[in-house]
């Protein structure tokens, strides 16, 4: 069976000023990029994409460089880091905050649920 994949979303999301500047000046459209950028943080290694993998998602999604570095740059929504390379290197701190709250929950009820089934397993033997 394959693992789903999830990134919690929190509804006070949009109540945050810098997400309310990216939604006054670039619509839809601009939340739209920022969610694409959240799932692809989510969906790499340590929470973190580089600018070779930032190219094959304006490829994947058509996105042009101009909205794609307008989401990046414009509204400290993203760290974004120049390593020694000249690689650049895209983090998010909601989705590392975000994430690291839901694998601690999964953590837990995974330990609950161990638990619970040594309790059962003691109480039939």
């Amino acid at each position: 069976m394959m693992k789903t994949k999830f990134i919690p979303i929190e509804c006070g999301i949009l109540n945050d000023n810098r997400m309310s500047a990216l939604i006054n000046n670039m619509g839809a459209t601009g939340f739209g990029i920022y969610m694409l950028l959240l799932i692809e943080l989510r969906n790499h290694k340590n929470y973190c994409i580089d600018g070779e993998s930032l190219k094959i998602i304006m490829r994947t999604y058509n996105l042009k460089r101009a909205k794609i570095e307008a989401v990046l740059y414009n509204y400290d929504l993203f760290t974004i880091k120049q390593m020694e390379n000249n690689n650049l290197l895209i983090s998010s701190e909601y989705v590392t905050r975000v994430m690291r709250n839901y694998d601690q929950k999964v953590l837990q009820c995974s330990e609950a649920g161990k638990k619970s089934a040594d309790k059962r397993m003691s109480a039939q033997n």
